[in-house]
């Protein structure tokens, strides 16, 4: 597939932001690197725009390096985060930037905050839980910590949410603090994605999860093609997972009900396409 024109390439200066961003000292990481940054680079914004226009049939074609260069935003993404998070279990640093500054940093990037009052999974990444009397009582949000990000129809970032919750729909032992899948970095749970354990140049090509939205139709990890909806079959468990271990690792990206029955699941093969009851 063909590379970005050779004037501009948002992968590389994605890769020195984050370098910067991680390296920063400073007392206003907004002003002092960040607005600077998006003064000098929109470009990267033009990109992003494009990217979100993009149709398809449902899903929009996406180039290997464009995949890749998502992937690099989202690991800014992930560092800047870490201001709004406890360092529970991870060193990562608390970064000086204040809850406006990051989402004026996101949507001067092209990305639009999303703001649903309902729990979904599809939007919501769970901090907390506070357990609720009854077992079976649905989940219901009592806090945002920080906003849902979309790029047109696909899923950027999840908001991060406290919640109240029945046992049975979701455990408030592991809902926030079991291992989160495709997350490069989080302060306050243990979290992998497949750059984890790659030198200093392999890394950057980890592909971004594309996730979608049309309607009440959901399209989870479209690039894919181990599809869970296919069910259970002869040979059709890939790290020894459960229909139903495979099934919550996608929808959630970690376990909330149940704790893994294999001690290193593989979850980034699987695909799940599903509609959302009403």
């Amino acid at each position: 597939m063909s590379e970005p024109a050779d004037e501009y390439d948002p992968m590389w200066e994605l890769r020195v932001l984050y370098h910067d961003v991680l390296a920063y000292e400073g007392k206003d990481l907004y002003f002092g690197l960040l607005a600077p940054w998006l003064e000098k680079n929109g470009a990267a914004r033009e990109w992003l725009l494009s990217f979100a226009q993009r149709r398809g049939e449902p899903i929009p074609p996406a180039q290997e390096w464009e995949i890749h260069a998502l992937y690099a935003v989202n690991r800014v993404n992930d560092l800047l985060l870490g201001g709004f998070q406890p360092a529970t279990v991870s060193e990562w640093p608390n970064l000086p930037i204040t809850l406006d500054e990051y989402v004026a940093f996101m949507t001067g990037l092209g990305f639009e905050v999303v703001d649903v009052t309902a729990y979904s999974p599809f939007y919501h990444e769970v901090m907390e839980v506070a357990q609720s009397d009854e077992d079976a009582a649905p989940v219901e949000l009592v806090s945002i910590v920080w906003p849902c990000l979309m790029l047109g129809c696909m899923l950027f970032s999840r908001a991060g949410v406290k919640v109240r919750s029945g046992r049975k729909r979701l455990s408030p032992v592991l809902a926030g603090s079991s291992t989160l899948y495709w997350a490069f970095c989080r302060r306050y749970r243990p979290c992998e994605d497949l750059s984890h354990g790659w030198g200093s140049n392999s890394q950057w090509r980890t592909e971004f999860r594309r996730d979608y939205r049309f309607g009440s139709q959901m399209y989870l990890n479209v690039d894919r093609a181990w599809d869970v909806s296919l069910g259970d079959k002869p040979g059709y468990s890939p790290s020894g997972l459960s229909l139903e271990e495979r099934t919550e690792l996608v929808i959630h990206r970690c376990f909330v009900t149940r704790s893994a029955s294999n001690e290193d699941p593989f979850p980034y093969v699987l695909s799940l396409n599903l509609t959302e009851r009403e």
